[in-house]
């Protein structure tokens, strides 16, 4: 057996077991008691969301920008609401972890791009940039540029980022999280199925299966 078969077998096996893994990961810490008893917190009238054209299912993902994992799959959530846009809705929550300082500041810019009917653009750029603006002690200069970037008053965006707007809806979605026992970021739930892992080929199955089940 050549160096090269054996680090392709190597590869397979480490592949397989992040794939099951993350399934005997949503598995075993399924918050399932919170979800039933809290099924109104998991989307709210106002949550953030890509309508499906004939929905037969949601998909709500609790999110923090400045998480690495949450960036990690971003592409991948991209690709699902473009692959299931005629039956799937997409929602998307924030649950900015205390321990990233800056992540807070990142779901207020999304809601100010939101004014200017560019959220889902800005959550994209968010997580593209992530590595370029989480560590900064103060990200509104950069905040500014990727308004700017995307054609947004650059004025008004700077002045919002300086203020507390948004602050208490982005609360809302955390107080939503507690009662739904979320305690880390990305948790998905598709359905009544609780991910908690940023598995793509986990997240699609799951979809796969809950679509399954209303044909």
């Amino acid at each position: 057996m050549t160096t090269e078969t054996k680090s392709m077998i190597i590869v397979g096996i480490i592949s397989i077991a992040i794939l099951f893994g993350g399934a005997w990961l949503y598995q075993r810490n399924a918050p399932k008691d919170e979800l039933l008893a809290n099924q109104d917190a998991l989307v709210r009238g106002n949550s953030m969301k890509v309508e499906a054209t004939n929905e037969k299912l949601v998909v709500a993902e609790f999110g923090d920008y400045q998480c690495p994992a949450c960036g990690y799959i971003a592409p991948g959530m991209k690709e699902l609401q473009e692959t299931y846009k005629d039956s799937v809705t997409f929602v998307f929550r924030d649950f900015p972890l205390n321990i990233h300082a800056n992540a807070v500041k990142a779901a207020q810019l999304s809601y100010i791009a939101n004014e200017q009917g560019k959220y889902w653009e800005m959550h994209e750029k968010l997580y593209n940039l992530q590595t370029e603006w989480e560590k900064v002690s103060d990200p509104t200069d950069l905040f500014v540029s990727y308004a700017k970037a995307l054609n947004m008053n650059t004025e008004d965006t700077k002045k919002k980022l300086s203020s507390d707007i948004y602050v208490d809806r982005i609360k809302d979605d955390i107080k939503d999280a507690s009662l739904l026992g979320i305690n880390s970021t990305p948790t998905f739930f598709v359905g009544n199925t609780i991910i908690r892992t940023a598995n793509y080929e986990a997240i699609k199955k799951a979809i796969d299966v809950e679509l399954a089940k209303v044909k």
